[in-house]
């Protein structure tokens, strides 16, 4: 998955969902909540995020409003290395590791 830059991980459930189970180094941000109400970019990634190497991947429960934020970064916010984890983390789970909670 890492190809030039540094990656993150940005996990868009809500907070409750996201202290049930979630992979290592998650930067939770809410979707509902947060993400989706933003006005620059600025507030939802690290101060050191370099919009034109590092990539983003996108989680959720199931791969719904992962796929809202990865658009809406790429398109209002301009990042191109930006990659949707489809069907979050309950696919996670199944299909990668089982040891992750389905819930």
């Amino acid at each position: 998955m890492r190809q030039n830059g540094p990656l993150l991980l940005l996990d868009v459930r809500p907070k409750d969902q996201f202290e049930i189970t979630h992979l290592p180094n998650a930067l939770n941000v809410d979707w509902e909540r947060t993400f989706s109400k933003c006005n620059k970019i600025e507030e939802i990634l690290p101060a050191d995020f370099d919009k034109q190497q590092d990539e983003v991947y996108i989680m959720c429960r199931y791969g719904n409003d992962s796929q809202l934020a990865a658009k809406r970064l790429m398109l209002e916010f301009g990042l191109e290395k930006v990659y949707d984890v489809k069907g979050g983390i309950n696919k996670w789970s199944c299909e990668v590791d089982k040891n992750v909670p389905i819930y």
